[in-house]
């Protein structure tokens, strides 16, 4: 849970421990989570060239520290749509991507 102090929540980690909400950033869970659908296709990374995009163990959290380069190609088997309208998508396992970044074939 959390408290209000002037006008600035507060989450209660447990015990005696409190986060300030203005450092906390709201992570995904499976209620974010819209839409997910089975697919079966090749996507491109485009990102930035000489730099890659993050690797996610679940749609929007979770960083795993792992990074696909540009111009690199990945094989997808899922989309899943947040309720902010982001698009994920699942490259096997627990890896997830942005959607933004991943251009899809045809």
């Amino acid at each position: 849970g959390y408290v209000t102090v002037n006008g600035n929540k507060w989450y209660n980690l447990g015990g005696d421990q409190w986060a300030d909400g203005r450092y906390l950033v709201e992570g995904t869970t499976k209620s974010n989570i819209t839409s997910v659908e089975d697919m079966s296709t090749v996507g491109q990374v485009h990102y930035v060239p000489g730099y890659g995009i993050m690797v996610w163990k679940n749609p929007g959290s979770g960083m795993l520290g792992r990074y696909l380069a540009h111009g690199s190609r990945w094989r997808v088997f899922k989309k899943a749509t947040l309720s902010n309208g982001t698009t994920w998508y699942n490259l096997g396992g627990d890896q997830w991507v942005d959607g933004q970044y991943l251009k899809l074939e045809n």
